[in-house]
């Protein structure tokens, strides 16, 4: 059952490209947002710097910043996530992550050019109901994790939920040995369900979180590519995907706190539906920019968030000739950059202020075996920004205004109760922005994409398929890069793209003992038009090590970043029942193409497999023991790369990691 069309639905009805994977899956992968990239086809969740950025078929961005949104819209427990490095989070509690592939402006309206990612925690039960998990794994990994529900009397259900996470790390300082990259979060979460009638439900739910995970800027210089390195006291350069040569060493330190209330009211013609949200959060940034011990550029910052949502949706019953659903939307935000500092002096106070409107409808309308899809959905957005510099007293200010219409359409044909084809389009439209890091007052325009898509899916008790093609016409993409001269991103608009692929997943229950899940996707994504793109070269000899720009280049016909045109997943487990209790034996193979990460497509990831596993014993209902492994083929491959006026830097993958776990229910 998945909710992509603002209702539940068989997955199978639903004329949208769509992943589910269930939470306890993906806290097998690593309890992070993360592990979907082994085990969905045709997208890749990837950290860049201090931000989660997922690509969807080959949108995605590389831009960050406060007031900076990304282009693939992250939901939890249907509330819109802004901040990207707010997306950093473990997945504490979740009952399933839907991935909704391709533009999503119609439902899920502002920045989901590329998809929207739905993730569902827990419903507290009547029932009591507890939940415990430990984990002990390499580097020194403990993961703890506490679940309980109960009733109070029957119109009352609370529950809570508990994670703590740390990690020493797997990078050493290369000159002292010290740790780099150790890794600590807790989150608190609880709700409270309260249902004084068999028509009107209220749920509150409450929430604290703190992570602190340097990872995300531990870059090394790669092949050696630093500005620092022919400077006096640079060396050594780390070469190894487990050390870092830093002489200023990363932070990322992530505190938020939410509350949110959800209503909802059976009308009896339709439910009416309230989400109302309030969150802050504060982080403490710190990035060494050259990847060598040369003090050549660092940069040190605080951005704030206080964010306010206000969505009411009004949907039809599930049944009958026409179902629908109609609703409004508005976000505000305060976003701000305290403490910026450069090289140790302060560079660059900033704010932002988005006021997002919106209203929308979508309907589905059969006609026996046909049924007709439409939907449309106003948007407008205003930003102001303003910004001052205290070195300079230099100060500016401005503000803009986007709309946009981001309509769907489409046909569904049913095959069968189990089966059915659809062909849809739709748009999306990503916020435009301003650099929060510069007194430029030109914002970067909108992003759009118009989507084109068929497909097919079947589901039976033994076996599903889903399979889907897709053509996008993708505008205005928004880029950054660094510019070493001001020591900060500049942001811009390239011009077009064109992608098209298509997909394939199955899951085959072959016996009672052997599940079977493989996937498949192939993604043609470039860019159709991009003059001025940025590209930045090595010197040549006589300046080893150094990087410099050589301006701007045409990269029409150029792959896109991020967007590997080939990837293979699967998943099987194999249950071996036993006198006392069972054992599952399950494993997870992924293969990804080359993966380009700069336009002129110089850096890139080659062709690369990596394989999980895990081998579970349950000696009684409630009690497991096991054993797992990731990255078993110890595979060395990049998770980002970046080039810049300073570096070319690389983040690696998680050497091979293995551990043993214990879980409990009642």
């Amino acid at each position: 059952m998945v909710t992509a069309q603002r209702r539940s639905e068989r997955l199978v009805d639903v004329p949208v490209s769509i992943s589910v994977v269930p939470g306890a899956q993906l806290s097998q992968g690593g309890a992070s947002i993360e592990a979907a990239t082994k085990l969905v086809p045709g997208v890749v969740i990837a950290r860049n710097g201090l931000a989660i950025q997922p690509t969807i078929r080959g949108i995605g961005t590389n831009v960050s910043g406060v007031g900076v949104d990304p282009n693939v819209a992250i939901y939890l427990d249907g509330v819109y996530q802004s901040s990207q490095a707010g997306n950093i989070f473990d997945l504490v509690n979740v009952d399933q992550v839907q991935i909704l592939k391709g533009p999503q402006g119609t439902l899920f309206g502002r920045n989901a050019t590329g998809g929207a990612i739905l993730v569902t925690t827990k419903a507290p039960s009547f029932t009591p109901t507890a939940e415990f998990n430990l984990s002990y794994a390499r580097y020194n990994e403990v993961t703890a994790n506490a679940y309980g529900s109960t009733g109070i009397g029957d119109k009352v259900a609370v529950d809570l939920a508990v994670y703590y996470r740390h990690s020493d790390g797997w990078m050493r300082d290369l000159r002292t040995g010290q740790d780099v990259n150790e890794q600590r979060s807790y989150d608190v979460r609880s709700k409270i369900l309260f249902e004084p009638t068999d028509k009107l439900k209220f749920t509150l739910g409450l929430s604290h979180s703190y992570t602190s995970d340097p990872t995300g800027f531990a870059f090394e210089a790669l092949n050696g590519d630093s500005i620092g390195r022919p400077r006096p006291g640079s060396t050594p350069i780390a070469a190894d995907r487990n050390e870092l040569s830093q002489d200023t060493l990363p932070v990322i330190q992530i505190k938020a706190n939410n509350i949110q209330l959800n209503g909802s009211y059976d009308l009896g013609f339709a439910t009416l539906a309230s989400i109302t949200d309030y969150r802050t959060e504060r982080d403490h940034f710190v990035a060494d920019l050259d990847s060598s011990y040369a003090p050549v550029q660092y940069e040190s910052y605080t951005p704030h968030y206080r964010d306010f949502s206000q969505e009411v949706t009004l949907t039809s019953p599930s049944h009958g000739k026409f179902t629908w659903v109609a609703g409004a939307y508005y976000f505000h935000e305060k976003a701000y950059i305290s403490d910026f500092y450069l090289n140790g002096s302060s560079y660059i106070d900033s704010d932002v202020h988005t006021d997002a409107v919106a209203g929308f409808a979508d309907g589905t309308y059969n006609i026996g075996r046909l049924a007709l899809i439409g939907g449309i959905r106003f948007s407008s957005e205003q930003k102001q920004f303003a910004a001052d510099r205290p070195s300079t007293g230099a100060s500016v200010a401005d503000k803009t205004r986007w709309n946009s219409w981001t309509p769907r359409a489409g046909l569904r044909f049913t095959l069968s109760p189990h089966a059915n084809i659809y062909a849809t389009y739709s748009k999306g439209f990503k916020s435009g922005a301003y650099n929060p890091t510069s007194l430029d007052t030109k914002p970067i325009n909108p992003e759009k994409v118009d989507a084109y898509e068929i497909g097919f899916k079947s589901s039976t008790r033994l076996l599903s398929i889903n399979l889907a093609a897709f053509y996008y016409n993708y505008n205005d993409i928004q880029v950054s890069a660094y510019d070493f001269s001001v020591g900060t991103q500049r942001l811009f608009n390239a011009a077009r793209a064109k992608i098209y692929g298509a997909e394939a997943d199955a899951a085959y229950h072959v016996t009672d003992a052997l599940d079977v899940h493989a996937a498949f996707a192939y993604t043609h994504s470039e860019y159709s038009s991009f003059p001025g793109a940025p590209q930045f070269l090595p010197a040549p000899p006589g300046n080893v090590g150094n990087v410099s720009t050589s301006g701007g280049i045409d990269a029409s016909g150029n792959a896109m970043i991020r967007a590997p045109k080939f990837t293979v997943s699967g998943t099987a487990s194999y249950k071996i029942d036993l006198p006392k209790g069972s054992v599952t034996i399950s494993a997870t193979p992924y293969w990804s193409s080359r993966v380009y990460y700069t336009f002129d497509e110089r850096l890139s990831q080659a062709p690369y497999f990596t394989m999980d596993a895990r081998i579970a014993w349950a000696p009684t209902d409630r009690l497991t023991l096991s054993v797992f492994g990731r990255n078993l083929t110890d595979k060395t491959y990049a998770t980002y790369i970046t080039a810049s006026q300073a570096r070319d830097g690389v983040q690696f993958a998680r050497p091979r990691t293995f551990g043993v776990a214990l879980g409990f229910k009642y």
